[in-house]
């Protein structure tokens, strides 16, 4: 050890003596942080007993795809890409666990841009109140 006390130590030996200094500023929302929440505390993905369900029931995928097309390929070399897919639905009791809605499928370049994209499909397909969808 350097023998050196840490930070938060040293703050409170001295704060008697000086003007406490402000927290750090919180960075602002960004549209990644926005829509993980979103995800997480929307009423779809809520078990028997308010649980979100959202994190751990989520599929997640990464993919090569070809660029020129933004479809996997036959031919593998030419799947240079890398994609996030991601695959969710409502939870449902009877089962114990999420379904898969279909409509929900999507991607993106990074997992923070597949989220964003998640969210706005729930967002589109089932509201803010998480009510299902009328059976197709």
């Amino acid at each position: 050890m350097s023998g050196h006390k840490p930070w938060a130590e040293i703050r409170h030996e001295h704060s008697s003596d000086r003007t406490p200094e402000p927290d750090p500023p919180i960075p602002p929302l960004t549209p990644f942080y926005a829509a993980w929440w979103y995800l997480h505390d929307h009423l779809m993905f809520r078990d028997e007993i308010g649980a979100s369900r959202f994190a751990t029931e989520m599929w997640v995928h990464v993919a090569r795809v070809n660029p020129e097309t933004d479809s996997v390929d036959d031919d593998d070399t030419k799947n240079t890409k890398v994609e996030i897919w991601l695959e969710a639905g409502p939870y449902e009791a009877e089962y114990g666990q999420c379904s898969h809605d279909y409509h929900l499928d999507c991607g993106g370049g990074t997992y923070e841009k597949a989220i964003i994209a998640l969210a706005a499909n729930v967002r589109a397909r089932y509201g803010d109140s998480g009510e299902k969808p009328p059976q197709e």
